[in-house]
């Protein structure tokens, strides 16, 4: 048997199942995990693939232990540079991945180290701390916190203190890295510290997220260095796939915020006239927040907001026709200032030039509202991200809604094609949702009259008397999911008084960290948590402390959302709806439904607090019903029928068990049907105790793809063709030619660093060659692949020195 292929049976058949002191073995679980080990096969052609995961397929370490094999294996041979990134959406897949998945793997002796590299936010900075005026006791804890803090994280604070609010921790979090190299607190910051570990390659896997992720490949297609070191070839796992977009839109797009305007215009002379423009886009800010009542969300360009920009680009026109660009420097106190306001500059210009960007203003929660301008060509840009993450890595994309209607065609519709080289997969899932579930449709709840209507609250009221009865159902354990932060508040105002009467703990976001606020949901059986955005996915709760998902409306994205225009690409009305609004909606609505049932041993009830499912002239309206039923539960619209099926299954002693495991039913890929090559290891001296190959350096050696990729790639930035190819007879050949090149140019990539060497032996002697000014060695030392040794024995059929 193929030795990956029987490592990863093993694994599931026997190591996981003893360490649970269980006989459960998850057929999509194990199939999921094989079809990984296969396009990681060195027999396989494939980069990338999709794979549709519902759940209780026990993703995380499906896709964790083929990739961490593969890890282990190329560290075998000496490749130490191969690591895993796992990039999540939510901090509460993060929290589970630590504490229990990577941990578990670590028990077990299948890893090695692992570090979690969360988002700079989430970071405490010393300096801020130092600024802000809060209660003697808090700060004084906040101190001795950054002078012992392993990582300088908020919940790690949290668990040694006492919880913080969003609002506190705003005020103290990191907020940008770029300035903490000029900090004279750097070396005594925990944060810093943390951050510097984010690229020690001895970690096999490093969690970030999405934005940290995309992020680094922004900085290396800018020639700066990338956050996540993602360029040494390894895994790269998107965990949590369906909000991968919104993730390249929130880095690719140029933000400004009104404060920062203000903050450079107090270095100039220009301090009143730009305060006065900044005043007219503030006051068109709070317009939009009376007028559409909400606290968040993106809104166009009026013309009043782009008269007061093109003010703004006026007054910096004439600063920069009075200032030769070192007196302009000499007025600000550092650098950063300067680059600051030619920034400031860069997204004014873009957000006037509707040719080719889409601008809007991003009204924000706590009121540091923005411009934000994006590429029209955004689709293309996420196509770019997704080519060079997978120039060096295998790419994994998952996630348990991924697929919409058993395709993947809305994701390349906004991704501007498939993956490189893909393969995708939809598995089935473990659950008997008619055994273990109920979907409550209601029919006599009302319309939204929209959040701007004066009937909202009275809306929210009646929603509210729904969920109270169903909670007294449940007795508390209950999530519910808000679509909007003003329904989260006044659902919550209204339900406070009625759930503290029943002494049932009732919990908000943003009271603490999200990680803290759902281990108190999970501890507390009774407890009601109420949420939105980040609540949608990643939250994990088996048992009884989660046996009721409210959702509160059918969570379609805003009509008026310029983003969602961009994305629909000048598409008519139908075609938005069918690629864009509908696959959106139904992605979030099944990844609320998805927090309900998390075991075989779990049961509950979904509801829908929304009377448009049963509108059957609405297309969407079939669609959810067509969803929900493929997916075999069982409807009703009576709350009657709920309270039968609860306390039915709040008695039953004997639990539903997952279908009967059999290997013969798995669906093995080809590469894994055969054994793999393990590479051969050219050396420079003939005599060690390993076979292997000469290449005299003036023979047609077969350069890798990836070193023919990078060749191309570097000409082409250069502006040139790859016609010298022809003429480099060897890798070094093409690493010198590479280096001279770039030195002549003043091309600003590190060549010697980035060169996809094959292996760290070849890598540490054609630096040596290079760095001593050398000639080419005699002989070309590097790992074959199968494709080059038959490269090999085509060009050398009496080779003087075979493979021994």
């Amino acid at each position: 048997m193929n030795e990956r292929l029987e490592s990863v049976l093993t694994f599931f058949e026997k190591t996981l199942p003893s360490y649970y002191n269980s006989k459960e073995i998850r057929n999509s679980q194990v199939q999921m995990a094989v079809n990984i080990a296969g396009i990681l096969s060195s027999n396989s052609d494939y980069r990338s693939i999709l794979i549709d995961a519902p759940v209780g397929t026990g993703k995380t370490f499906a896709v964790l232990v083929p990739s961490i094999y593969n890890v282990k294996k190329e560290q075998s041979k000496k490749i130490i540079s191969e690591r895993v990134i796992y990039a999540t959406a939510s901090l509460n897949l993060q929290a589970q991945l630590r504490n229990e998945e990577l941990s578990i793997l670590q028990k077990l002796g299948c890893l090695n180290s692992f570090l979690i590299a969360k988002g700079q936010t989430h970071y405490i900075c010393p300096k801020r701390l130092q600024q802000i005026s809060i209660s003697p006791m808090k700060k004084r804890h906040l101190e001795d916190f950054c002078n012992n803090a392993l990582e300088g994280e908020r919940t790690e604070f949290e668990r040694k203190y006492y919880p913080l609010d969003d609002k506190t921790w705003s005020k103290i979090n990191l907020e940008s890295q770029s300035k903490c190299k000029h900090c004279d607190l750097e070396w005594a910051c925990p944060t810093r510290e943390h951050r510097n570990k984010f690229n020690d390659m001895r970690h096999q896997v490093v969690v970030t997220n999405h934005n940290q992720l995309i992020q680094s490949v922004l900085n290396v297609l800018d020639y700066r260095a990338p956050i996540i070191d993602f360029n040494r070839a390894g895994i790269v796992i998107i965990d949590e796939a369906h909000e991968f977009e919104d993730a390249c839109l929130s880095q690719i797009a140029q933000q400004v915020t009104f404060n920062s305007i203000i903050k450079w215009a107090k270095e100039t002379m220009y301090e009143y006239k730009i305060k006065s423009a900044v005043r007219v886009l503030k006051n068109s800010t709070d317009r939009i927040r009376r007028k559409l009542d909400t606290s968040s969300g993106r809104h166009k360009l009026g013309l009043t907001e782009k008269e007061a920009l093109k003010e703004i680009q006026k007054i910096l026109e004439e600063y920069q026709s009075r200032q030769l660009a070192y007196q302009a420097k000499k007025l600000f106190k550092n650098i950063e200032d300067y680059d600051e306001i030619e920034r400031v500059q860069v997204v004014i210009k873009n957000a006037l030039n509707e040719v080719e960007y889409t601008s809007w203003i991003n009204i924000d929660e706590n009121k540091n509202d923005s411009i934000v301008v994006v590429t029209k060509k955004f689709k293309s840009e996420i196509n770019k991200i997704i080519n060079e993450l997978s120039r060096k890595n295998k790419l994994i994309f998952t996630s348990g809604t991924l697929a919409v209607k058993g395709s993947f065609d809305h994701l390349y519709h906004s991704w501007k094609g498939k993956p490189p080289s893909s393969t995708t997969s939809i598995l089935t899932t473990v659950f008997n949702y008619s055994e273990q579930a109920i979907v409550y449709l209601p029919k006599h709840i009302p319309d939204s009259p929209g959040l701007t209507s004066p009937m909202f609250k009275q809306y929210c009221d009646a929603i509210g008397d729904e969920i109270y009865e169903l909670i007294k159902i449940t007795n508390g354990r209950t999530l519910i999911l808000a679509t909007s932060h003003k329904q989260m508040e006044m659902l919550y105002n209204y339900l406070q008084p009625k759930l503290s009467l029943l002494n049932i703990k009732f919990l908000k976001q943003g009271q603490k960290s999200v990680e803290l606020l759902s281990e108190d949901f999970k501890q507390d059986e009774t407890s009601v948590l109420i949420g939105t955005g980040s609540f949608f996915t990643g939250l994990s709760v088996k048992g009884k402390s989660l046996i009721s998902v409210i959702l509160c409306k059918l969570p379609f994205p805003p009509k008026d959302d310029p983003f969602l225009d961009l994305l629909a690409g000048g598409d008519d009305y139908n075609d938005r709806m069918e690629y864009v609004d509908i696959p959106r909606m139904l992605i979030k609505l099944l990844q609320a439904g998805g927090r309900l049932i998390r075991s075989i041993k779990d049961f509950g009830c979904f509801t829908i607090l929304d009377p448009r499912v049963h509108d059957k002239k609405k297309g969407y309206a079939t669609q959810v019903i067509e969803n929900l039923k493929q997916q075999k539960y069982r409807i009703t619209t009576e709350r009657d029928e709920v309270k039968k099926f609860i306390e039915l299954r709040m008695n039953m002693k004997k639990y539903p068990s997952y279908p009967k495991y059999k290997r013969d039913k798995l669906s093995i890929p080809e590469s894994l049907q055969r054994d793999e090559y393990q590479g051969i290891v050219v050396n420079l001296s003939s005599s060690q105790d390993k076979f292997s190959v000469q290449v005299p350096s003036n023979g047609n050696s077969v350069f890798t793809p990836k070193q023919l990729a990078f060749y191309r790639e570097i000409r082409l930035k250069l502006g040139m063709n790859d016609k010298l190819l022809k003429t480099i007879k060897d890798p070094f050949g093409m690493l010198k030619h590479l280096y001279q090149l770039a030195i002549k140019k003043e091309f600003p990539i590190d060549v010697l660093d980035t060169f996809p060497y094959e292996s760290e032996e070849q890598r540490q002697n054609f630096q040596r060659k290079i760095k001593d000014n050398n000639s080419p060695s005699k002989v070309v030392s590097y790992i074959l692949s199968p494709k080059e040794i038959k490269e090999l024995e085509k060009n050398w059929a009496k080779p003087k020195t075979g493979i021994k």
